[in-house]
């Protein structure tokens, strides 16, 4: 880290390739979320010429990182990955621009054998009732767990999950099971929903996201929760002494 102080590092390059994972994401018709698998990554020309000589095998690098995180977190991807390092001049130093290629229909033929054989694991897990062992934490005060293929969340007694804060809509979003995980929909609420800071219609939820309903946080969690709650009922996580 002395030797390049100052410098753009590969590990810059690709917390920059995640952001565009994540902001490419994208769901197919048939309801699987899938990413974009080419990139264009531009950077400035003296932070490309420092970066290929000392990383001469970076794009190769870079693609089977991609390959490998997509398999990890069960995205659909229809080609072998890609990345091109490209100089732009107009990039001020240490700047990373992103570009991902259009994805094309789907042709199974083309869909990496990793990724099926994670979604046929999910599937056996769904059918056989697997969907996750998962609970809310909301606010950081109380837990509810998650049982069901459609959980309503928002103000109004009839939600699964009654959040009592007047800025969270009455039917304000929804999780629902789909291939052993769940999706969290926004419902049309006034105040949005969002996930990890960035605003979304609808999502795949991964263990420690922290969904925000009109600011009101709730983070989502899967395996045991500190404590058990009833199904639509909470409790606090930990009680006051004396309580």
């Amino acid at each position: 880290m002395r030797l390049f102080a100052g410098r753009l590092l590969p590990q810059d390059v690709a917390r920059h390739l995640v952001r565009a994972l994540e902001d490419g994401e994208r769901f197919g018709a048939d309801g699987v979320p899938e990413v974009p698998g080419r990139y264009r990554v531009e950077l400035n020309p003296g932070d490309l010429a420092e970066l290929r000589r000392h990383h001469p095998s970076l794009e190769g690098q870079l693609e089977a990182a991609l390959g490998d995180l997509v398999g990890r977190i069960e995205l659909r991807i229809h080609e072998a990955p890609a990345i091109v390092l490209h100089a732009n001049p107009a990039l001020a130093p240490r700047s990373v621009s992103i570009v991902p290629a259009e994805m094309g229909p789907a042709r199974p033929d083309q869909t990496q054998d990793l990724v099926h054989a994670r979604m046929e694991q999910a599937l056996s897990n769904d059918s056989n009732g697997g969907g996750p062992k998962a609970y809310l934490i909301i606010r950081g005060e109380r837990t509810v767990d998650l049982d069901g293929d459609r959980i309503g969340i928002g103000r109004a007694f009839d939600n699964e999950v009654i959040v009592e804060e007047r800025q969270v809509s009455r039917y304000h979003a929804e999780l629902q099971l789909h291939y052993g995980r769940y999706i969290l929909r926004d419902l049309g609420s006034t105040g949005g929903t969002a996930v990890n800071g960035y605003p979304i219609r609808e999502v795949i939820l991964r263990p420690g996201d922290v969904i925000s309903l009109s600011g009101i946080d709730l983070i989502y969690a899967e395996s045991e929760p500190p404590e058990r709650v009833e199904h639509g009922h909470t409790r606090p996580i930990a009680s006051q002494e004396g309580d």
